[in-house]
């Protein structure tokens, strides 16, 4: 048994990145190393494509969503 332990594995690229822009993101989280700061916000990024896909992906038209909304309203009043 090895513990629970795994051993990973990461490629690492090398970037640029402005400076600027790297100041501000130390100063909004200061004491995080520049890797995690950049790695977070590719993560958030991700995160919002992600969202934003499914969003696409299961999006109603109004009218379908006013015809699930009524009939709500309907099935919440029929058991009252």
């Amino acid at each position: 048994m090895d513990g629970g332990r795994r051993l990973i594995l990461m490629a690492t690229t090398k970037i640029e990145i402005d400076s600027d822009l790297l100041d501000d993101l130390r100063s909004r989280h200061p004491g995080k190393p520049d890797q995690a700061l950049i790695e977070d916000l590719a993560r958030v990024e991700l995160g919002f494509a992600a969202l934003h896909d499914a969003q696409t992906r299961n999006a109603m038209t109004e009218e379908d969503a006013m015809a699930l909304a009524l009939e709500a309203v309907h099935e919440t009043r029929r058991s009252a």
